[in-house]
């Protein structure tokens, strides 16, 4: 007889033990060998008599879980405080009646149960707590096998819920890193079959475990939350140690990281600026790994970038010459045509990129011609926010402008199509360069300047600026546009098709008296034709030429000259 140290049963401590006996004819099960053995640990001495007395329950346990004798009644013990998820080596080393030192000797076994997937574990200040996970005590209570496999699944979507109720669980601390890491090499490793798996495996082969984790986090934030974006305030949850996430941050902002290089993930930008600290999964990721998973994921698209499938169809009605120049031009644009010219460039030592600059009075169609351009050659536009690369900061605007084309270039690398780089009213960073400057702001915009005419120069893709204003261009500038064209007024045979397009109900005649009357461009015209259409929606009012001529009076701004002001008296 011995006193039993309780911890670990549910003895009471001054209870005197007697010499333990079991029932060898009843029937083994998982929970009656459990429970055998374990009332003969708590009624003896830990040692070989344990195994001598329980041998038939132990010899069930290790047959039916294939484990070792002392394995088994290491099992049987963790399984006996199943409700408890903060199991420590010392209280399995006080119920076997272990010292603290002999109790280490058991460590190598419980990372084998752990392995198995019969108990889970996790680190808290380098203790290691242990748990018995709902499946196994399930198992144990219908006696059914426990399944290692139990994060089979049948599809994608199924796979990213288990995934992200990994995630959760580690966030709620029920596990540490890992141990996140383990269980989710479990859920790849239990589902080969799945597209996503195998994609990923491919794509990830040669990532180290803290960049996988990391590229799962973020597709799991896209699939289950549809969050595209990632901050290192957001994986902050997933690096808890301070010096890795900090390692990640720096790695991610100097574009050394693998999942950059590797292209899984690109910075954000807006405007073709650069987004702080802010990324995203490529669209290489989304449409080839993730297909089907990300809801309309075409419709998220980066901001700045206009899709061409966005793009209303509209007619335009040019000048002879400004015709002939754009359908030439759409025709080069053409993916066909295109790739062709670029091959002959090449082969010829020419530079393969295409500069266009369209100029010409306010409301002449050069914006809208640029667009209708992208939707008819398929290719998507990536509309530069002049505004904002223009920044107070030294040095801030140049850096911009630099975040700009290296944006692009990123682009083009993942693009079948090449995008088309949009700088509307470019004017404002396309200025001429200054002489004889001292000061830091002039300086600046020199700076901006050469940046931008080398950007040009090395140019690989397609930029079309637009602008108002040419005689603010620099020399420089002029030759770095392979295609000038010139938006000049609509003739009044163009103005006339223009009329017609916006008002149908005009007859011929009407609409080439208004050609001929007002020289309007086509800007001018579409604002009197929606005008038209308010008055319409507002009063009811049926088509009348005799209001369309106020609204056309109405667009014209009284320039009533003053009187100049006498010098002296």
């Amino acid at each position: 007889m011995r006193r039993k140290n309780p911890s670990f049963g549910f003895d009471d401590p001054f209870e005197e033990q007697e010499t333990v006996t079991i029932d060898n004819d009843i029937e083994l099960t998982l929970y009656t060998a459990i429970e055998q053995i374990v009332q003969v640990v708590k009624g003896t001495s830990y040692g070989p008599e344990v195994y001598k007395i329980a041998a038939r329950p132990i010899a069930y346990l290790s047959n039916r879980l294939s484990l070792t004798e002392l394995q088994s009644v290491l099992f049987a013990g963790v399984i006996n405080r199943y409700y408890d998820k903060r199991i420590e080596l010392l209280d399995i080393a006080r119920w076997l009646d272990l010292s603290p030192l002999a109790a280490i000797s058991l460590l190598d076994e419980l990372e084998h149960l752990c392995k198995l997937r019969y108990l889970r574990y996790r680190l808290e200040d380098r203790d290691t707590i242990y748990w018995v996970p709902a499946n196994v005590i399930e198992a144990v209570r219908h006696n059914t096998d426990i399944s290692t496999s139990h994060y089979v699944v049948p599809d994608d979507t199924s796979w990213f819920q288990e995934l992200d109720n990994i995630f959760e669980s580690y966030c709620d601390n029920d596990m540490d890193y890992n141990m996140l890491c383990d269980e989710v090499q479990f859920l790849v490793h239990d589902n080969p079959e799945l597209h996503f798996v195998q994609q990923m495996t491919k794509q990830c082969a040669d990532l180290d475990r803290d960049s996988r984790m990391l590229f799962l986090w973020s597709c799991s934030m896209l699939v289950t939350t549809q969050t595209q974006q990632i901050t290192p305030p957001s994986f902050r949850n997933l690096f808890k140690n301070i010096i890795t996430h900090r390692n990640h941050c720096v790695a991610l902002a100097n574009g050394s990281h693998k999942l950059l290089t590797k292209g899984l993930l690109r910075v954000s930008c807006e405007g073709g600026i650069n987004i702080k600290d802010t990324y995203e999964l490529t669209p290489m990721v989304v449409n080839n790994m993730l297909t089907g998973l990300v809801a309309d994921f075409e419709e998220q698209v980066p901001k700045g970038v206009i899709l061409h499938s966005s793009i209303i169809e509209k007619a335009l009605f040019y000048n002879p010459t400004e015709k002939q120049q754009i359908e030439q031009l759409t025709d080069l644009l053409k993916q066909e045509r295109y790739t062709d010219v670029r091959n002959r460039l090449r082969e010829r030592g020419f530079r393969s990129g295409f500069a266009c600059l369209f100029y010409g009075a306010p409301g002449t169609g050069k914006t809208e011609t640029v667009l209708q351009l992208a939707r008819a050659t398929g290719r998507n536009l990536v509309e530069v926010n002049v505004a904002e690369i223009k920044s107070k900061w030294v040095g801030e605007s140049e850096k911009n402008i630099k975040e700009v084309f290296n944006n692009y270039r990123a682009m083009l690398a993942h693009s079948e199509i090449a995008p088309i780089l949009f700088f509307n009213e470019a004017d404002a960073i396309f200025g001429k360069r200054l002489t004889g400057i001292s000061r830091s702001v002039d300086k600046m915009e020199n700076s901006l300047q050469n940046i931008i005419l080398e950007e040009l120069e090395h140019l690989d893709g397609i930029v079309i600026a637009t602008t108002n204003l040419t005689c603010n261009f620099d020399k420089a500038f002029e030759r770095r546009f392979l295609y000038k064209i010139e938006f000049k007024q609509p003739s009044v045979a163009a103005k006339t098709s223009i009329w017609k397009s916006m008002i149908p109900e005009l007859s011929e005649h009407n609409a080439r008296m208004l050609a001929e009357k007002y020289n309007f461009s086509g800007g001018q015209i579409e604002n009197i034709a929606r005008k038209r259409v308010v008055d319409m929606i507002l009063s009811d009012e049926k088509f009348s030429f005799e209001s369309l001529c106020n609204h056309c009076n109405s667009e014209i701004i009284s320039r009533s000259v003053k009187p100049r002001r006498q010098i002296g008296f």
